[in-house]
């Protein structure tokens, strides 16, 4: 199956690929994005739009190796990832073991509220807590 997706982004144009990528970061198969990044340059893919859909879709180890491989855009993923409650996402995404975790917290608790995503709303709310006073963690 693999080896198809692969083949079937190399005839296609540019859109090809870009659904191809979709595809394996929605249904989790990092083991496809791995091949599209070996198989082509960084400029025809797009890591970030990868990684949102990743979050959105709670595919955290996707979204590891897309972090490691230059997707940037952990905010937008944040956004994501709280309109859909996916907390895994979350806690991965605003974790300290970032180099540089997804900032826009309050932003995202607001989100999680509008979207009635109770989980991700009190991942969030707690998070900013736990940052607003460090000596009660």
């Amino acid at each position: 199956m693999l080896c198809v997706l692969v083949a079937i982004a190399a005839l296609l144009p540019e859109h090809g690929v870009a659904r191809t990528l979709t595809s394996a970061a929605q249904s989790g198969d990092v083991a496809a994005i791995r091949q599209l990044v070996k198989a082509y340059p960084s400029d025809r893919l797009d890591l970030n739009h990868a990684m949102v859909v990743s979050a959105a879709h709670n595919r955290v180890e996707c979204m590891v190796y897309l972090e490691g491989v230059g997707a940037t855009d952990l905010n937008e993923a944040l956004l994501q990832a709280a309109l859909r409650d996916r907390t895994q996402a979350i806690r991965w995404l605003i974790s300290p073991i970032r180099l540089k975790p997804a900032d826009n917290l309050q932003l995202a608790a607001l989100v999680a509220a509008g979207a009635n995503s109770v989980m991700a709303e009190w991942t969030l709310v707690c998070e900013l807590r736990r940052r607003e006073f460090p000596q009660n963690s």
